[in-house]
């Protein structure tokens, strides 16, 4: 089915936003399905629309469970018969309600005159630290710069204005500043049975974190869990080399990552609306996801 010129319009812009952390994107795509949703999905074409549609969203950020589960839980509500107008918003709102929980059990983890070593943006972890200052907790924060979009530039911008002292570092010499760190809070963008996923470099701050005893937390809610059934709509997908570098020479090939796949065994709890999980039991976590029919098929090549 193809969508509407100005549905698919949306879409396309909805999939050059790579600077957005997870949940804001996540967020946006509950404001899409709301916008093009059908008053009500009893006809067989109405459905059918409603399942194009959140395809087409949850591949348009295929690296983004987040968006992924806010698409899959706006299908099978639909398919359950809830009118999808209403199904977005609510939604939406256990989409915040989910992000503002988080936020505070990672709050409750930063203990006054820490050093919070954090990489990447992570719109979840931003809110823990704006929240613990809020309370009067003191701290100080180190990041890196996260090349090649700088969204630990906007990180550091976000938290300097509330008055958070901040530390910015080249993501190469992040890590030889790991030995002052007392905590480690980092977000996610998937959270499967072996692994996460998060920006490049997240698995070596983790696993160097370990070595060094640091106390390490994934700051993520159940919207970024990725059971089996829905792994087949994730991919991990190579960025323009163009922005890293606009190399000439033939011999030259630049590789451009964004994200990679962190083992759950190098030690980081997780904390998401529930409280804080050892990775063992994220196993049982993940198979509390409703899937949708619609979502249980193979996706078709044009829709990765």
């Amino acid at each position: 089915m193809n969508l509407p010129s100005q549905t698919a319009a949306t879409i396309h812009e909805f999939a050059n936003d790579h600077r957005s952390g997870s949940a804001e994107l996540a967020l946006r795509a509950c404001g899409i399905l709301g916008k093009f949703a059908p008053d009500k999905a009893r006809s067989p074409e109405a459905l059918s629309f409603c399942k194009h549609l959140a395809q087409a969203l949850a591949a348009a950020q295929p690296s983004m469970a987040a968006v992924l589960n806010v698409c899959n839980r706006w299908l099978a509500a639909a398919e359950r018969g809830e009118p999808p107008k209403r199904a977005a918003p609510r939604i939406a709102s256990e989409l915040q309600q989910a992000h503002q929980a988080v936020a505070h059990w990672a709050a409750g983890l930063i203990l006054p005159g820490a050093t919070v070593m954090t990489y990447s943006y992570s719109s979840t972890v931003l809110a823990a630290l704006l929240a613990s200052w809020k309370k009067g907790c003191r701290f100080r924060v180190l990041c890196a710069e996260g090349r090649p979009q700088m969204e630990g530039r906007a990180l550091a911008e976000r938290l300097a204005m509330k008055g958070i002292p901040v530390e910015l570092f080249t993501d190469a010499a992040f890590f030889s500043a790991l030995g002052t760190g007392d905590l480690v809070l980092v977000g996610c963008d998937a959270i499967q049975s072996r692994w996460l996923v998060n920006k490049v470099g997240t698995a070596a701050l983790l696993s160097l974190a370990r070595r060094a005893r640091i106390p390490s937390f994934v700051v993520a809610d159940s919207f970024k869990f990725l059971p089996r059934k829905l792994e087949k709509w994730f991919q991990i997908r190579p960025q323009a080399a163009g922005e890293v570098w606009r190399a000439r020479h033939k011999n030259v090939t630049v590789h451009n990552l964004y994200f990679e796949k962190v083992p759950l065994r190098d030690g980081a709890r997780f904390v998401t609306e529930e409280g804080i999980w050892p990775p063992g039991a994220i196993r049982g976590l993940l198979q509390k996801v409703e899937v949708a029919a619609g979502f249980r098929q193979v996706p078709d090549q044009h829709e990765r």
